[in-house]
């Protein structure tokens, strides 16, 4: 598979949350319109059980979400009685984001840290405490130097029912709508392909329309549109995004996107690093008949960290969830497909 990034141009504010799983229904949603339901089901995989494309979720620029298995780790070292650690400590746990040269700064350290534990000496308990001391005060400094990194601005917006019959607003009829506003010019996505079935060109002629018309609710009203670019990955973003790249790991992955490995992609008995929250998809208004809702689903968020089996392309895949549909029933599907960072 080819792993590439659309570098997003948001032009207006979302509406809808800006998660992989949603822009993966989208993008298949726009390809259908243009290319027909054959499309779906032959190019983009939606018969398999993995599609031959699968999405991240938007990053700000130059950033990786930061590893759950870190945290866990970093958090075991700090003092809670010692005060200074302690206010470190609540700063450490909402950090989302840490920039590429420092994700690799870390990798490094953990990688060592890795083969420690692996040894199970007790003369190595020493070298252990000072290692993890060390990555402690890298996040220190991380922590006091870094800018905003969250990228996003939510806002509840005032607006008023209108009377379909009359027009005019409805007396009393308030209601708020949550708007995202991104801070940043660009949004990174990465993405993985499979260059035997799907065309760049194609790609980007559906990312052309999706971007036009729009992302998510709303869209009627001008909400959720952007432009785009697609581009090659940087030398550091092919360190950990490319399954073949030479470099030493530890044999864990970390989510890009919102999803869920396969029970037979983690390895057996292992300790992952979870961060899960339900979502509740939709079915878009050509499915509505079978009713607006899809089943709920557990997902793991960006930053999860999973021990797997072997490195493979994409994890996760494409689940049925529309209860009772008969008939080409790989349209009602959802994507809990996983873009990895190796490490």
């Amino acid at each position: 598979m080819v792993t590439k990034k659309i570098i997003v141009k948001p032009k207006t504010s979302f509406i809808s949350k800006f998660h992989s799983d949603t822009f993966f229904g989208e993008f298949c949603r726009y390809a259908s319109f243009m290319y027909g339901k054959d499309y779906l089901f032959e190019k983009i995989g939606l018969k398999n059980k993995k599609a031959n494309i699968a999405f991240s979720n938007p990053l700000p620029e130059n950033l990786f979400p930061i590893p759950k298995y870190w945290i866990t780790k970093v958090l075991e070292s700090f003092n809670i009685e010692n005060e200074n650690d302690y206010d470190y400590l609540k700063k450490f746990k909402k950090l989302k984001y840490i920039s590429l040269d420092i994700f690799e700064l870390l990798h490094e350290k953990f990688l060592k840290l890795s083969k420690l534990e692996n040894q199970e000496a007790k003369n190595k308990s020493n070298e252990k405490k000072d290692l993890l001391e060390k990555i402690s005060n890298i996040l220190k400094k991380y922590i006091d130097t870094k800018k905003d990194e969250s990228g996003v601005k939510t806002f509840s917006n005032l607006h008023v029912a209108i009377d379909r019959i009359s027009f005019g607003a409805l007396e009393g009829a308030l209601f708020e709508i949550e708007e995202y506003f991104f801070k940043a010019d660009k949004l990174i996505i990465f993405f993985k392909y499979d260059e035997k079935i799907l065309k760049e060109e194609e790609i980007k002629e559906i990312l052309h329309v999706f971007g036009e018309d729009g992302f998510g609710a709303k869209k009627s009203v001008g909400k959720g549109s952007f432009d785009f670019e697609i581009k090659d990955l940087k030398e550091i973003e092919k360190r950990y995004l490319i399954k073949d790249f030479k470099t030493e790991r530890m044999g864990y992955i970390t989510s890009l996107s919102v999803g869920f490995p396969l029970k037979e992609e983690i390895e057996e008995n292992s300790k992952n690093y979870i961060e899960t929250f339900t979502t509740f998809p939709k079915h878009g208004p050509d499915a509505y008949n079978s009713g607006i809702f899809k089943i709920p689903l557990i997902m793991s968020n960006i930053g999860s960290t999973f021990k797997i089996k072997e490195y493979t392309e994409i994890y996760g895949d494409l689940v049925k969830i529309s209860g009772k549909i008969e008939n080409n029933d790989y349209k009602y599907r959802h994507s809990r497909l996983i873009i990895p960072i190796y490490v």
